[in-house]
């Protein structure tokens, strides 16, 4: 039972992990052109 409940929660932070990363990536990928647009 505990077991199954901390499968589940670490997927979940894993999921949560990744889509945080990928918001980052794509937020340092977006800066520079942002920064270009603004000068």
């Amino acid at each position: 039972m505990f077991g199954t409940i901390a499968k589940a929660t670490s997927c979940v932070l894993v999921e949560v992990i990744q889509t945080k990363f990928v918001q980052a990536l794509k937020i340092t990928v977006a800066l520079p052109h942002l920064l270009a647009r603004a000068h």
